[in-house]
């Protein structure tokens, strides 16, 4: 299989950690990415692809009391950030000003489970799972908040003893995918959307597929089976699986097998978490052949056909963070960003 050289189209330094205040708005074509790593929400704005792709303001504000348990998002325009633990729901101000706050029940159980939240494209509504069943709290639930006041516009109970969640939204800025995991329990996905004062959810009918990324068109999204060795794609919203790639596809692994002292030979390869798509016609999936979730290879897929189109040549330690347009950002050590893209490729080979 050939290997590709991604092109750097732009980088930008981290800036300083101090609270900025205020982030500057955004000029009418570029898109505003938002991030929140470490504690710090990141706002950095991408130009189009057509006007070079250079990356513009990049600020960030810290977000106190982040702990390993905390999960969060930054709006939409990049002037607030909401940050969830096991006992509040806060929203706070670029200048540390806190907007809002909601306190939760006290965990009955020491059990590890993590929130999870995401604010709406247009920044209009803030989409909130708790996972409450395994905290000892009643049932999990999905809320819809006001970013404003934090007030509930709409919400509902799951079904579901939930570790973890995270937010899937789609490009008509109506529909939300919910990929809701039960650790070795099996997966869940959600899809739901507010009508009036209720929050309208669909379940899709299988228990063994999750990390959903939805396409940029909407018409399609990704998943990962629960034993990480199939990938597939699915109409939208029907969920009707268009087709399947497995690990076969991508050649042997670089660490086939593993048999220590067991006579069992075990399988180490998998696909990694952070796959998605790089535009409509093409999707990135990772490949982990060691198992420890650190370091991966990277291909380039057509999601019409299934078929492995080229490797990447991206550093193994990195996931990318997919933009949809044909490009993708990479995150360094220090803070830095890049931004890549995948020059065209020769149909004949």
């Amino acid at each position: 299989m050939m290997i590709s050289q991604p092109q750097l189209l732009a980088d930008v330094a981290s800036p300083s950690a101090s609270a900025p205040g205020t982030v500057p708005p955004a000029p009418d074509t570029t898109r505003r990415v938002r991030w929140i790593g470490d504690g710090t929400a990141h706002v950095l704005d991408c130009a189009p692809l057509a006007d070079g792709g250079a990356l513009g303001t990049y600020a960030t504000f810290p977000i106190a009391g982040w702990t390993r348990q905390s999960s969060g998002d930054v709006a939409p325009d990049g002037n607030s950030a909401v940050h969830v633990t096991p006992t509040e729901v806060a929203c706070v101000l670029a200048d540390g000003t806190v907007r809002w706050r909601i306190a939760l029940d006290e965990p009955a159980r020491s059990s590890y489970a993590r929130a999870d939240c995401a604010f709406s494209l247009d920044g209009r509504q803030l989409w909130l799972y708790l996972p409450d069943a395994m905290l000892g709290r009643g049932a999990d639930r999905w809320w819809v908040l006001d970013p404003a006041d934090g007030s509930l516009l709409a919400g509902t109970t799951l079904p579901t003893v939930g570790q973890g969640a995270a937010h899937a939204m789609h490009p008509d800025g109506r529909q939300v995918i919910l990929d809701l995991g039960e650790g070795q329990d099996g997966l869940y996905l959600f899809r739901g959307g507010v009508e009036g004062d209720r929050l309208v959810v669909e379940e899709y009918p299988w228990h063994d597929q999750g990390c959903a990324a939805l396409a940029p068109d909407g018409r399609s999204f990704m998943t990962l089976n629960h034993e990480e060795d199939e990938i597939s794609f699915w109409s939208f919203p029907e969920g009707q699986r268009r087709l399947s790639v497995t690990l076969d596809a991508f050649g042997p692994p670089v660490v086939p097998v593993r048999t220590d002292d067991d006579p069992e030979v075990e399988e180490l390869a998998r696909f990694g978490y952070h796959g998605g798509y790089v535009d409509d016609a093409r999707a990135m999936v990772l490949i982990d052949d060691t198992g420890d979730m650190e370091e991966y290879r990277h291909f380039l897929v057509d999601v019409a056909t299934g078929r492995p189109l080229t490797q990447l040549r991206i550093a193994a330690t990195e996931t990318p963070t997919l933009l949809g347009d044909g490009s993708w950002l990479s995150i360094g050590a220090g803070g830095g960003v890049a931004r890549w893209t995948v020059p065209p490729l020769d149909p004949t080979r």
